[in-house]
Parts: C-alpha cells; structure tokens; sequence
C-alpha cells in the first residue's frame, strides 16, 4: 500500500486550523483508488480539500474474496494536528 499524508494547507496551518476527515474510497481490482466520497467533513474546507486530492493517488493491495480480486469500499480517517506537522 501507498499512503502518503496529505500535505497540511498553509493557511490553515498559519491559522492553527485542525479536523479530522472521513473518507470512504473504492478500492479497484488492480489496487488503485476509484471513487472518493467524504463521509465526515473537518470543516475547514482546505483540510477536506488537500485529504480529498491526495487519497486519490493512494494504491492499495487489492481485496480477494472466494479467490478472485474484487473491488471493495473502505473507510479512512486523516487527522491534521498542527503539533504534529
């Protein structure tokens, strides 16, 4: 799996602005990130913005059932915490 962190918007970092995201994706067959749909806005739309984009570009191993790869949704949680940047 490729996961890197979305990158914190400067200005909501300049503002101390934190949130959590929720985010479900699908996971396609050969690993790669299909439809994104945000399950949990932050309410900082930058935050919900930068988790959005970068998700997109996340690959994962794809999910076997019965033997065969199939497609598959999952849900994940981005945390920006200024202490942590």
């Amino acid at each position: 799996m490729s996961s890197p962190k979305p990158p914190y918007p400067l200005s909501a970092f300049k503002a101390k602005q934190e949130g959590r995201v929720v985010l479900e994706l699908e996971v396609l067959e050969d690993g790669a990130v299909g439809q994104v749909r945000l399950a949990q806005s932050s309410t900082v739309e930058s935050l919900d913005e930068s988790a959005l984009a970068t998700v997109k570009k996340w690959k994962y191993s794809p999910a076997q059932k019965g033997g065969q790869i199939v497609k598959q949704w999952i849900r994940v949680s981005i945390l920006f915490e200024v202490k942590s940047r």
